[in-house]
């Protein structure tokens, strides 16, 4: 016979194994319904060719087109839907979250600021990191022969070196969005999502799933029981009646 006392102590361990299991799976199940990642980030021409998105831009921006690839070019052409202007392209990017445009990267964060963010002040414009078509040039022009351009080419050029450049851009795209308050605290709150009927669907649906296979468990365990016990009633019936055969019979 087996000691009770490590029967207790094994059973007891076991149930405190299957709590943490228990607890460690509902975590985990909780954090994948309510973050579950994100899908394969759209990062080369490709890829914007096989998503199926819907792509547009301004008419002036077509003859960008042609330092593409023959291949790619024309496919995007044949795609291609023209925009009024530049913000209109950016404000259907944003809107509509299926749609692809092209712009200089400057311009993307300067609507990052202010006119395309979400409701929690990110922006929702997103370019390709390492994938660039063009460079952008701002120049001063002067009249031909002006003594002023040895000047302004030197002031320019320590500007750009110093990083004058970059501060007042930088600069320029802070107190833009500091005007349009899309520059918010962090909170604790920002840490939490709260759960809605589309997180909790699977795990309800897995429920009820669970509830119809024990339902249906049930049935055929009392149809079982019910045909069984049926089985030896009548077979219990038959040997009634053979013995009273028998005893008629003598």
């Amino acid at each position: 016979m087996s000691d009770p006392l490590s029967l207790r102590s094994f059973f007891i361990m076991w149930v405190i194994y299957s709590l943490a299991v228990s607890t460690v799976f509902q975590t985990f199940v909780s954090s994948f319904l309510v973050d579950p990642g994100l899908e394969k980030q759209i990062s080369t021409v490709d890829d914007i060719l096989q998503s199926g998105f819907r792509n547009g831009m301004p008419r002036t921006f077509s003859k960008v087109l042609s330092n593409l690839p023959k291949s790619q070019m024309y496919a995007i052409r044949n795609q291609t839907e023209t925009c009024p202007t530049v913000v209109d392209c950016a404000e259907k990017v944003a809107e509509e979250r299926n749609f692809i445009t092209l712009l200089a990267s400057i311009t993307v964060d300067y609507l990052n600021t202010y006119q395309t963010l979400d409701e929690k002040g990110a922006g929702l414009l997103y370019m390709l990191k390492d994938y660039r078509l063009w460079m952008n040039f701002q120049v001063f022009i002067l009249p031909m022969g002006s003594g002023l351009l040895k000047h302004f080419n030197k002031l320019m050029t320590a500007a750009q070196e110093s990083g004058l450049v970059a501060y007042f851009w930088k600069d320029i795209l802070r107190t833009s969005a500091l005007k349009s308050g899309s520059i918010r605290i962090h909170t604790p709150l920002d840490d939490y999502t709260v759960f809605t009927l589309t997180y909790l669907q699977s795990a309800f649906f897995l429920l009820f799933l669970g509830h119809v296979c024990a339902f249906c468990l049930l049935v055929a365990e009392l149809s079982c029981h019910w045909y069984v016990e049926r089985q030896h009633k009548v077979a219990a019936k038959r040997q009634r009646q053979r013995r009273t055969d028998l005893v008629a019979m003598r």
